[in-house]
C-alpha cells in the first residue's frame, strides 16, 4: 500500500469526486518546510541541515505533502471524535477551567529512525539500573552520602524522605518497577533528561489512547512503517507486577487511586481496565495485622500488590501525612511486614527531586563503575554554596525550580522577569538557597503540528517510559510526545497550545512488540459472580441504576407536560398541569412558592425543572450526575454501555436559548430513546453478576419510588379522566390499560395496574418482586437468617398482595394515601438497609426499648 495514497476513516474519501479546481490547488503539507517560524538554529526532527527530507521522516512527509486541506481537516475530526468518544481528559489541579479538560493529540507523529531510539533505550536502561541502585542505597549502606558523592542535607533534608523505609527491603528488591523519564533534543540534535518520574509516572495510559487513535486513524502509514506494538511493554509490565507475589500464582492486584479529581484519573481507569486490575481508592483498603485487605460485597480479601499511582507521602495517614484522605491507614507496617508488594516501593520521591540530577555521573561512576549514556540537562543545587555562586552570577541563563516541593505549576523563566523581578528572586535564593534548583533548557528540537487544516511548527520533548523485565528493564516502542515549550512534566498549565503526539518507532531488529503472545503456563480456577467486587464500586453502580431512572421519570413526566401546554387553557387541563407540578415537588425536582402558580408561569416552570442546573433534581443535573457516575465506575463498564451513557448524559446539549414546547417534546422523545438503549445494553450484555444485580436494583427501586410519587400527585381526592390519562401516561401504562378496560377510566383499575399487577414492568409491585429476587441473590449473615433488606422488601410485598383497592379508593381516597405512605416508608427503608447491610457493613442497633408500664408509670409521676 502507498503511504501517499492511504486514507484514514473519513480522511478524504473518494478522490475522483473531488472538485477539479480542488486538484489544482497548492496542498497546505506542499510547504512543510515554512509551515513555521522557529528558531534557526533548533534541531529540525522533519528536514536535516541541507533541506532534505530525513529518511525515515519520508513516507509521512509524501502523505502529507499531497494531502488536501480537506482531508487534514477529515483527519484531525476524526481524531477529536475518538478523543471526545472516550472523554479522553486530564485534570489541572487549583486552576479554572482546569477540570476535566479534554486531552489534545495532533495529527501528525513523531517518527523515530531506529538507531536513535536503540540508543536511547540503552542510556535510559542505565539510568534505570542506576536509580535503582541509588533507592537502594539511600535506604540501606548510605556510600553516597558518606563517600559525600551527593550532599547529605540533599537526602536527610527532604521532606519526603521516608524514614520508615531505612533497612527495610520490600517484596521485589529495591527496585523501581517503572520509570520515566522527561527527554528532549538540544540544537545539534544531542540528547538530554529534563527530569526523572520514579514515584506513579503519569502517562502510559495517555501513550497507548494515542496509539489506539492514530493507529486507526492512519493505519495505511502505521503498517507501512511496520511500527512496533506497545502491547509487549505492557504485558511486561504485568508480569513484573504480579511477579511481586511470587508465592500466589493468582495474585490479587489492585491500582490504587486518588480519585476522579486526580490530575490523570482517566488514565487510572483506562490502566486499570487494560491491565486487569480492580481500580481501588484507599478506603476500599483497610489493614489488618499487618495484611493488607479489599472490602468487597463478600467480605475482606487479600491484597497481594498495590500498583500505586497516589505519591509516597499521601499513601498512609498513621506513618506519612496525617492529613491524607486517600490513603491507607496501616499501609507502611504491611508492607515492612512484607505482606504486601508495592510498586513502585516507597520512598522513591526523594529520587525524583530536580537537585538529584546534579549528582548522578558521581553515583553512576560509584555504583555501576561506568559514565551516565545521557546526561541530564545542566542543573545546579543552590545549597551547594559553589553551585550557588555560579548561578547567581549568570542568573538570566537558568530556569529556576523548587528543589523538593511539588512540581505542579511553571517553573520562572529568569529571562523573561524584569531586572525589579530578578533582582527579587535572587534575594529569595540567598535566603533559603537549599530551597531552588537552577537548570539551563537548551532549545527543544521542533516538528511538524496540524493546526485546521495546515501546518505550523511546535517544539517537541519525549516522556518514555520504562519497565522491570527480570534484571534489566524494558522502554516501551513509543511514548508520550508533547508540543510544549517546557519539557518538565505533562500539561501543567492552562494554556492553549499544548498538545500530544503518538510516538512511532520503526521495526526493530528484534521487535518484541511483534512476538505472538504464549499461553499462561498457570491454571487458574473456574469462577462465576463478582463476589470479590468492591463494596464502594458496586455502591457507585447501584446510584448510577438510580439517577438513570430518575432521568427516565422526569423525562416523561416533563414530555406529559410540555404537550399539555399546547392543549386547550381551563377546565380539566389547568387541573392536569397543577397535579404534574404536584408531582414534580414530589419528586423534588422544582419547589414553587405558595401563590406562585398560574398557567402562565408553567412553561418557565418546566424548561427549568428541564434544564435548569441550579435545580439539584433538574433534568440537566440528573443528567450530570449519570456522567459522573459512569466515570466512576468506567473501568467496569464495556464499550457499548460507556457510549450510551455518555449519549445520554449529553441527552440536551443541543438545546440553547429559548426553548420552545415542541423543540422540548422532540428532545425528551430522543432521551427516552437513549433511555431504552441503556435498558437493553444492561439486559442484553451484562453478565448477571453483582454488578448487574445492584445496577438493575437501584433502577427498581427508584421507579417503585417514583411510581408511589405520581400516584400520590396525580391522583388527588376527585381526579379527573385528564388526571388518569397522565398518570398512566407518564407511568408508561396507557396503552396496556385500554387493551385491558377499553375507554372507562376509573380510579382503582388504574391504581391496581401501577400498584398491584405483577405482569406490568412498570407496576410497584414487579418492582419489588425483582428487587426480593436480587436481594436473595446477596450474601447472607446466615444460612438462615434473612437480611434487614429482605424482611422490609417482604413485608411490602405481602402488604400490596393483601390490599383491598376497591376499598382503598372508596370514599375519600383516604385509604390509598395511608397506603401510599406504608410502602413508602418500607421501600425507602428497604434502600437504607441495602446501603448499610452491603456497602458500609454497618451493624443494625437494637436499642433496649422500656416494657409499656415502665412508661406508664413514668408519664404518671
Amino acid at each position: 500500500m502507498s503511504a501517499a495514497n492511504t486514507d484514514p476513516p473519513g480522511f478524504g474519501g473518494n478522490r475522483s469526486s473531488e472538485p477539479p479546481n480542488e486538484h489544482r490547488s497548492t496542498p497546505p503539507g506542499a510547504n512543510l518546510r515554512h509551515a513555521g517560524v522557529l528558531d534557526p538554529a533548533s534541531y529540525d526532527e522533519w528536514f536535516a541541515a541541507d533541506g532534505t527530507v530525513r529518511p525515515h521522516q519520508q513516507k509521512l512527509h509524501t502523505f502529507f505533502t499531497n494531502a488536501q486541506a480537506r482531508q487534514i481537516e477529515g483527519l484531525q475530526r476524526a481524531i477529536r471524535s475518538r478523543i471526545n468518544e472516550q472523554e479522553v481528559s486530564f485534570n489541572i489541579l487549583g486552576a479554572p477551567g482546569g477540570s476535566n479538560r479534554p486531552w489534545q493529540l495532533d495529527a501528525v507523529p513523531w517518527v523515530w529512525d531506529t538507531a536513535s531510539w536503540t540508543a536511547l533505550e540503552k542510556a535510559l536502561q542505565q539510568r534505570a539500573r542506576l536509580l535503582s541502585l541509588i533507592y537502594e542505597d539511600l535506604y540501606g549502606a548510605q556510600r553516597l552520602l558518606k563517600e559525600r558523592v551527593v550532599p547529605a542535607e540533599l537526602v536527610l533534608g527532604h521532606p519526603e524522605l521516608t524514614r520508615a523505609c531505612f533497612g527495610w527491603k520490600p517484596l521485589g528488591g529495591h527496585r523501581l518497577h517503572v520509570y520515566a523519564a522527561d527527554v528532549g533534543r538540544d540544537e545539534q540534535g544531542r540528547l538530554w533528561v529534563y527530569s526523572d518520574r520514579a514515584a506513579a509516572p503519569t502517562g502510559a495510559g495517555y501513550a497507548l489512547e494515542n496509539r489506539f487513535v492514530l493507529g486507526r486513524a492512519l493505519s495505511g502509514l502505521f503498517n507501512d512503517y511496520g511500527v512496533e506494538r506497545v502491547r509487549g511493554f505492557f504485558d511486561t509490565l504485568r508480569r513484573s507486577v504480579q511477579e511481586l507475589a511470587s508465592a500466589n500464582d493468582t495474585p490479587r492486584v489492585v491500582l490504587l487511586t486518588s480519585g476522579s479529581h486526580d490530575e490523570s484519573s482517566f488514565e487510572h481507569a483506562y490502566l486499570a481496565r487494560y491491565l486487569g486490575y480492580e481500580l481501588v481508592e484507599g478506603g476500599d483498603l483497610t489493614v489488618r495485622d499487618r495484611v493488607v485487605y479489599l472490602k468487597t460485597l463478600s467480605g475482606l480479601r487479600r491484597v497481594d500488590v498495590i500498583f500505586r499511582r497516589v505519591h509516597d507521602a499521601w499513601c498512609d495517614p498513621l506513618t506519612l501525612r496525617g492529613d491524607s484522605l486517600i490513603g491507607v491507614p496501616g499501609l507502611v507496617e504491611a508492607a515492612q511486614a512484607n505482606n504486601v508488594a508495592l510498586a513502585n516501593p516507597l520512598g522513591v520521591n526523594v529520587m525524583e527531586s530536580a537537585a538529584f540530577k546534579a549528582y548522578l555521573p558521581g553515583a553512576a561512576q560509584l555504583l555501576l563503575g561506568e559514565p551516565l549514556l545521557i546526561d541530564s540537562v545542566e542543573t545546579h543545587w543552590c545549597g551547594d554554596p559553589q553551585a550557588l555562586g555560579r548561578v547567581l552570577e549568570r542568573l538570566t541563563d537558568f530556569v529556576i525550580k523548587p528543589a523538593f516541593e511539588d512540581r505542579r505549576g511553571d517553573p520562572t523563566i529568569v529571562a523573561n522577569l524584569t531586572k525589579e523581578e530578578r533582582e527579587r528572586l535572587a534575594q529569595r535564593i540567598q535566603a533559603t538557597p537549599s530551597r531552588y534548583v537552577a537548570e539551563r533548557w537548551p532549545s527543544l528540537s521542533s516538528l511538524p503540528v496540524a493546526t485546521k487544516g495546515n501546518f505550523g511548527y511546535g517544539r517537541v520533548a519525549l516522556r518514555a517510559f520504562l519497565t522491570r523485565d527480570a534484571d534489566d528493564y524494558r522502554l516501551m516502542p513509543g511514548g508520550l510526545a508533547r508540543v510544549n515549550a517546557a519539557p518538565d512534566g505533562l500539561f501543567l498549565s492552562i494554556g492553549g497550545s499544548e498538545a500530544s503526539k503518538d510516538v512511532w518507532v520503526p521495526a526493530l531488529a528484534q521487535g518484541w512488540g511483534r512476538v505472538p503472545l504464549g499461553m499462561p503456563d498457570a491454571r487458574v480456577e473456574l469462577r462465576r459472580g463478582g463476589l470479590d467486587l468492591p463494596s464502594r464500586l458496586l455502591d457507585d453502580i447501584f446510584w448510577l441504576g438510580r439517577y438513570v431512572e430518575r432521568c427516565d421519570m422526569t423525562a416523561r413526566l416533563l414530555r406529559a407536560a410540555f404537550e399539555r401546554l399546547g392543549s386547550e387553557a381551563g377546565g380539566d387541563v389547568d387541573h392536569a398541569l397543577n397535579a404534574i407540578v404536584d408531582a414534580l415537588e414530589a419528586l423534588e425536582i422544582v419547589k414553587v412558592a405558595v401563590g406562585t402558580r398560574s398557567v402562565a408561569t408553567f412553561d418557565a416552570l418546566f424548561t427549568g425543572a428541564m434544564m435548569d442546573a441550579q435545580y439539584p433534581s433538574s433534568l440537566k443535573s440528573m443528567c450530570s450526575r449519570v456522567h459522573h457516575m459512569a466515570l466512576t465506575v468506567r473501568s467496569r463498564l464495556s464499550r457499548d454501555a460507556w457510549h450510551v451513557l455518555r449519549r445520554l448524559s449529553r441527552s440536551l446539549d443541543g438545546l440553547h436559548g429559548e426553548i420552545t414546547p415542541a423543540a422540548a417534546i422532540e428532545t425528551l422523545d430522543e432521551m427516552l430513546i437513549t433511555l431504552s438503549a441503556v435498558g437493553g445494553s444492561t439486559l442484553d450484555n451484562m453478565v448477571r453478576g453483582h454488578a448487574w444485580v445492584f445496577l438493575d436494583m437501584g433502577r427498581r427501586l427508584e421507579r417503585g419510588a417514583s411510581i408511589l410519587s405520581l400516584v400520590r400527585a396525580l391522583l388527588p381526592a376527585g381526579a379527573t379522566r385528564l388526571h388518569m390519562e397522565a398518570l398512566l401516561e407518564v407511568a408508561d401504562s396507557l396503552m396496556t390499560y385500554r387493551a385491558r378496560y377499553l375507554s372507562s377510566l376509573q380510579v382503582a383499575p388504574v391504581v391496581d395496574l401501577l400498584l398491584t399487577d405483577d405482569t406490568n414492568p412498570r407496576s410497584l409491585l414487579f418492582q419489588v418482586n425483582t428487587v426480593l429476587g436480587h436481594v436473595r441473590q446477596l450474601p447472607r449473615l446466615g444460612d438462615v437468617v434473612l437480611s434487614r433488606a429482605e424482611r422490609k422488601v417482604i413485608a411490602l410485598q405481602s402488604s400490596l398482595l393483601t390490599a383491598d383497592l376497591a376499598l382503598a379508593c372508596a370514599g375519600d381516597g383516604a385509604g390509598l394515601r395511608a397506603l401510599l405512605e406504608d410502602a413508602s416508608n418500607l421501600l425507602w427503608q428497604c434502600s437504607e438497609d441495602i446501603t448499610q447491610t452491603w456497602f458500609t457493613h454497618a451493624v443494625a442497633a437494637h436499642p433496649m426499648a422500656a416494657p409499656q408500664w415502665i412508661n406508664e408509670e413514668l408519664e404518671a409521676t
